[in-house]
C-alpha cells in the first residue's frame, strides 16, 4: 500500500490526505471532452466509509457547468457521484483488494472518457441544445418546442399560432397559414 501512496504523486499533479477527516484526496489535470473544457477534479477517498457503496465523491476544482444546466460539472456526474459505467466492478475490486493507485487512475480514466450512452447530459448540449431549424445552440430558457412537430428551436425561429396561441416553428407555422392547412382541417371535421 505504501508503494501505491507513494505513486499517487508521479500520476496526479496534487495528492492530500488528511488523517482526521479519514480522506485521501487527487486532484486530475484539467478533462477536456469533446472540446469541452471541464477543468480539473478533486477524487476524495473517505478510509472510514471503505466497504460501503458509495465511499468516494468528486468534487470539480474549477467548475465550469454546462449552459443548459448549471448543476451539471461533468457528463458523467451527478451531485459529486460518478456513473461508473463499466468501471464499476474494476473499481469495487481494487477498493476491496486495497489497490489505491488502481482506484484513482480507474476514476481519472472514467472522467477523462466521454460515453454518450451513460452522459446525464450529452456534451452536444453543453452550450446549449441545437436548434433544428438554424442549426444554432440555444440557452434552455431561449428552447421552443414546435406544438405541431415537436422540434426544439430557438426564439428566432419560432412563433405563436394565431389560433392557438402555442409555440411553433416557423415551417409549422407558415403550414397552419395556407389554404391547404384550411382544406385539410374542414375535411377532417366532416
Amino acid at each position: 500500500m505504501y508503494e501505491d501512496l507513494d505513486a499517487l504523486f508521479e500520476e496526479f499533479p496534487e495528492v492530500d490526505y488528511d488523517f482526521k477527516s479519514h480522506q485521501l484526496q487527487v486532484t486530475t489535470d484539467p478533462v477536456v471532452l469533446e472540446g469541452v473544457e471541464l477543468g480539473p477534479f478533486q477524487i476524495v477517498l473517505e478510509w472510514n466509509q471503505l466497504g460501503h457503496r458509495k465511499c468516494y465523491h468528486i468534487i470539480a476544482c474549477d467548475a465550469r457547468p454546462a449552459q443548459s444546466d448549471e448543476k451539471m460539472v461533468h457528463p458523467h456526474l451527478n451531485h459529486e457521484s460518478l456513473c461508473e459505467g463499466d468501471g464499476a466492478m474494476p473499481i469495487k475490486q481494487a477498493l476491496e483488494q486495497g489497490r489505491i493507485l488502481d482506484f484513482f487512475i480507474l476514476v481519472r480514466q472514467i472522467l477523462i472518457t466521454y460515453n454518450p450512452g451513460s452522459a446525464y447530459l450529452a456534451v452536444e448540449r453543453w452550450y446549449g441544445s441545437p436548434c433544428q431549424s438554424c442549426s444554432s445552440l440555444v440557452d434552455d430558457d431561449d428552447y421552443y418546442c414546435c406544438r405541431m412537430c415537436s422540434d426544439g428551436v430557438c426564439r428566432d425561429c419560432s412563433g405563436s399560432c394565431y389560433s392557438c396561441c402555442e409555440s411553433c416553428c416557423l415551417g409549422c407555422l407558415m403550414w397552419l397559414t395556407t389554404p391547404s392547412f384550411y382544406l385539410f382541417t374542414i375535411r377532417w371535421n366532416d
